[in-house]
């Protein structure tokens, strides 16, 4: 059996916000990406991928967002959300800037930005790839996108990804709750695994 609830966003305010308060102690993506609370070292690319940007732009692209679908013994679910839209314009605008988006300045002094073509080259290098990354930089690289914040800035989309090997890695596009000073998952737009 498959179910259906619409879940209708009410007010869109996509707002900017500094690295510095997304990396802060009670900042955002310590809320989202937990395990980087306890990492000495991050490394994060300064921009996103384009087959990234591409595959987050079609699913936020239409007036309703389809969450993954959630399976619990017999019961299959699939939610939606419905976009006012204010929410749709503000999407939009966002997926719009994607592209021309980049990490540079203001983060904490663990985290350091490599440029994405420095990522490209090192691996379309045979001679470079994993082995060479892992010496020079250390054992993972994250990939965060810009949050697009909504309803007051209760509601967030977020994508984030992490590679680690040529078959290790993880990406998650969710929308994120604020409950108190806490970032909750809310829904899984899609998810993947390596």
């Amino acid at each position: 059996m498959i179910s259906a609830c619409s879940f209708v966003l009410l007010k869109s305010n996509s707002q900017e916000v500094s690295p510095d308060r997304l990396f802060s102690d009670t900042g955002f993506i310590f809320n989202v990406v937990p395990e980087l609370r306890n990492q000495e070292k991050i490394i994060l690319v300064n921009k996103l991928h384009p087959g990234t940007i591409k595959e987050i732009s079609s699913h936020l692209e239409n007036d309703t967002l389809f969450i993954a679908l959630v399976v619990t013994g017999n019961l299959a679910r699939r939610d939606t959300i419905l976009l006012t839209d204010e929410e749709r314009k503000t999407i939009k605008k966002e997926l719009r800037l994607l592209p021309k988006e980049k990490w540079q300045n203001g983060f904490p002094a663990n985290v350091q930005i490599i440029k994405r073509d420095t990522i490209e080259r090192i691996f379309s290098d045979k001679n470079r790839g994993w082995k060479y990354y892992y010496a020079a930089y250390g054992d993972k690289f994250y990939s965060f996108s810009k949050p697009i914040f909504l309803k007051e800035r209760n509601l967030c989309i977020f994508y984030y990804d992490y590679a680690c090997g040529g078959l290790c890695g993880y990406g998650l596009l969710g929308i994120y709750k604020k409950e108190g000073d806490e970032w909750k998952l809310l829904y899984t737009i899609s998810q993947w695994v390596s």
